[in-house]
């Protein structure tokens, strides 16, 4: 029984360890090397922006009448928008992570 609690715990890690694990592995250029199951290889840069201020992220929940995730509320916290796996070489991919000024821009905007 006590193994089967201990394997149903909760990990000793979050999306922000995660984070700073993956900066940690970084290069200089801020790139890593990825490497596809198919055995192709490409380079994946990162971009973080300094955190956001507590006041900031309660601007955007305020002014914009939303409420965020809680997860992704400790990730502004941490870096005030990201770019994941982008591919420089072919300028396609990756994860942008809005930031608190990138929402303004996002919510604003007309079509």
């Amino acid at each position: 029984m006590e193994r089967e609690e201990s394997y149903m715990a909760k990990p000793p890690y979050d999306g922000i360890t995660a984070l700073r694990t993956l900066r940690d592995r970084l290069d200089e250029a801020a790139s890593l090397e990825v490497i596809h199951p198919g055995g192709h290889v490409w380079k994946a840069y990162f971009a973080f922006k300094p955190s956001a201020a507590v006041e900031e992220i309660e601007v955007v929940k305020q002014e914009l009448q939303i409420s965020l995730p809680p997860a992704y509320e400790r990730f502004l916290g941490y870096s005030d928008g990201a770019l994941l796996y982008h591919d420089k070489e072919y300028g396609q991919w990756g994860f942008k992570l809005y930031s608190t000024q990138e929402f303004w821009v996002t919510q604003t905007c007309s079509f």
